[in-house]
């Protein structure tokens, strides 16, 4: 079939696929390692972050454990005005006034 002068091949284009999905399309796909055997991308990536992290890796380390359990909050805010009974401290130990002040004395 000839294409009239001007006319594309496909007039729709090139499907639109998220990064999200061809990240996804990509770890579902098999390889064989070294040893021959056939596992799924994601589990190769996992194997080799695992091994990095068992060598010392701080930052392979790291990343599992933010994966595994989730990042811990780099600032907690609270009202201290709004709980009653519990005393708040500095990282020195010395109580916090409900002025904001820490209590040296």
């Amino acid at each position: 079939m000839a294409w009239q002068k001007g006319q594309s091949g496909n007039p729709n284009g090139r499907p639109k696929i998220s990064l999200t999905e061809e990240i996804k399309r990509n770890l579902s796909q098999e390889v064989t390692l070294t040893d021959g055997k056939k596992v799924k991308v994601c589990e190769a990536v996992i194997q080799a972050l695992v091994r990095k992290a068992v060598k010392g890796d701080l930052k392979a380390i790291d990343m599992l454990l933010d994966r595994n359990d989730g990042k811990c909050p780099d600032v907690i805010q609270a009202d201290i005005n709004a709980v009653e009974g519990v005393i708040f401290c500095d990282e020195d130990g010395n109580k916090i006034e409900e002025d904001g002040d820490a209590d040296t004395a």
